[in-house]
C-alpha cells in the first residue's frame, strides 16, 4: 500500500492513504427487483449487475424485492442466473412484497429480511386454461412447480411445505409451536399424535397461502426485519458499505432497452399488418384496372379497334401498370418491414420474442405476398406487350 509521511514532533509517522480520507471500498451491491417480472424486472439487468459486481470484487448482493409477480418465465430465468452464480456471491433479500413469480428468485436467498408490513406468497403459476379447461393438466404443472421451488427452499434450510401451499391451491399448511424449542414446525398435513394437539390449520385446500412479515419470521422463512442498510448491523458485518445505484442503474437500463425494443417491434408489426391490408386492397384495384375489362369497339369487317378504343386501351393499360407497380411497391415494403420486425423481435427475451413473432405471423401471409408479386410481374409484362394493341384478336 502506498504511504505518505506526516511529520509529528521529532519523528515521522507512516500513514496509509486510506486513513486520511480515501473511502473504504464498497462491500455490497443493492439490486432492486421492483415491479413486474418480465417488465420492470428483466433477467438481462441482473446479468449486467452481477457482472459489474464481479469486476468490482463485491460478493454481497442485496435484493430489494417488491413485486406483485408477473411473468413466470422471467422469475424462473432470474432464479437460474442466481443458481449459476451461487458459489461466488451471498444473496440477501429484503422483502417488501413477494408474490407469485417472486418465489423463483426468493428461494435462492441465503438470508431473508422482511420490511414492516410486507407479505409473501400466492405463487400459483398456471391457472385454468380458458380455451381447453384442462384443469388436471394445470394441476400437474403447478405440482411440478411446487416440487421444484420447495426443493430449492429446503436446500436453503427453509420449509418446503410453506412453498407448496403458496403454489398449489389444494395444499394445506399446518403449524405447530414446539414449546420445548419455541420454534414453529410446518407440515403439509395435520400431524398425528397427542403432542401435536395444538397444531392449527394456517392454510386450507380452498386458498393460496400468503404470509405476513411476522409470520414469515415465526415460521423460519425469514431472518428478521430490516432494510438493506441495516443488514450489516443485523449480521455484525463491519464496514457494510453500499456500491450506490450501480445495481439499480443496470436493472433500469435493461428494462428501458427491452421496453424500447418491444415498442419498436410492435410498431413494425403494426406497419406489416397495415401494409398487408393495403396491398390486399391494391391487388383488387389492379385487377379491376385491367384493360381487358373495357368494352371494345372494332370494325366487324377488319377486326381493327376504333381509334377511340385504341386510345382508351392505352390509357387504361397505363392506369393498370401504375396500379400493379403500386402493388409491387407495397409488397416489397411489407417484406422489408416484416424482416425488420423479425430482426427486432430476435433481440428480445425469448418468451417476449415468441409472443410478438406469433402476432407478426397472424398479421400477414408471406405466401400470399409471393404469389401476388409473381402475378404483378407477369401481368405487367403482358400489359406492356399489349399496350399498342389495335385488333380485337390481338396485335
Amino acid at each position: 500500500m502506498r504511504a505518505m509521511h506526516l511529520a509529528l514532533g521529532c519523528g515521522t509517522l507512516l500513514v496509509p492513504v486510506a486513513a486520511v480520507g480515501q473511502p473504504n471500498p464498497p462491500t455490497y451491491m443493492t439490486i432492486p427487483l421492483v415491479g413486474e417480472f418480465g417488465d420492470q424486472i428483466q433477467p438481462q439487468g441482473l446479468r449486467n449487475a452481477i457482472a459489474l459486481a464481479s469486476t468490482r470484487h463485491i460478493h454481497n448482493l442485496v435484493f430489494v424485492l417488491d413485486s406483485p409477480g408477473g411473468e413466470v418465465w422471467a422469475g424462473r430465468e432470474i432464479a437460474e442466473i442466481l443458481k449459476e452464480n451461487d458459489s461466488g456471491f451471498t444473496y440477501y433479500f429484503v422483502v417488501k412484497r413477494a408474490l407469485s413469480a417472486s418465489m423463483w428468485p426468493l428461494v435462492w436467498a441465503d438470508h431473508i429480511y422482511m420490511s414492516p408490513g410486507s407479505a409473501t406468497g400466492a405463487a400459483v403459476a398456471y391457472g385454468q386454461n380458458p380455451s381447453t379447461g384442462e384443469v388436471n393438466v394445470d394441476a400437474k404443472f403447478n405440482s411440478a412447480v411446487a416440487a421444484q421451488l420447495a426443493s430449492m427452499n429446503e436446500a436453503r434450510g427453509r420449509s418446503g411445505a410453506a412453498i407448496r401451499a403458496m403454489v398449489v391451491r389444494e395444499a394445506e399448511l399446518w403449524v405447530w409451536h414446539d414449546p420445548a424449542t419455541g420454534r414453529c414446525l410446518l407440515f403439509d398435513h395435520k400431524p398425528a399424535g397427542a403432542a401435536y394437539s395444538t397444531a392449527f390449520l394456517r392454510d386450507s385446500a380452498d386458498t393460496v397461502l400468503t404470509l405476513t412479515a411476522q409470520e414469515a419470521i415465526d415460521y423460519g422463512l425469514a431472518d428478521g426485519i430490516s432494510d438493506e442498510a441495516g443488514i450489516g448491523s443485523a449480521l455484525k458485518i463491519a464496514d457494510w458499505i453500499s456500491m450506490g445505484k450501480s445495481g439499480q442503474n443496470a436493472m433500469r437500463r435493461a428494462s428501458d432497452n427491452i421496453r424500447a425494443d418491444k415498442k419498436m417491434a410492435e410498431k413494425r408489426i403494426a406497419d406489416v399488418e397495415t401494409g398487408f391490408k393495403t396491398a390486399s386492397r391494391h391487388l383488387t384495384d389492379a385487377r379491376e384496372a385491367d384493360p381487358e375489362n373495357l368494352d371494345v369497339w372494332y370494325k366487324e369487317t377488319s377486326g381493327l379497334l376504333t381509334p377511340e378504343t385504341q386510345r382508351r386501351w392505352r390509357d387504361q393499360t397505363d392506369a393498370a401498370l401504375r396500379a400493379w407497380q403500386r402493388l409491387s411497391d407495397d409488397l416489397a415494403a411489407v417484406r422489408d418491414r416484416a424482416h425488420d420486425a423479425e430482426t427486432t423481435c430476435a433481440e428480445l427475451p425469448g418468451p417476449i420474442a415468441e409472443l410478438l413473432h406469433s402476432r407478426l405471423e397472424a398479421g400477414w401471409n408471406p405466401d400470399d405476398c409471393a404469389a401476388w408479386m409473381e402475378e404483378a410481374i407477369s401481368t405487367m409484362k403482358r400489359l406492356r406487350d399489349e399496350r399498342g394493341r389495335y385488333r380485337v384478336d390481338g396485335r
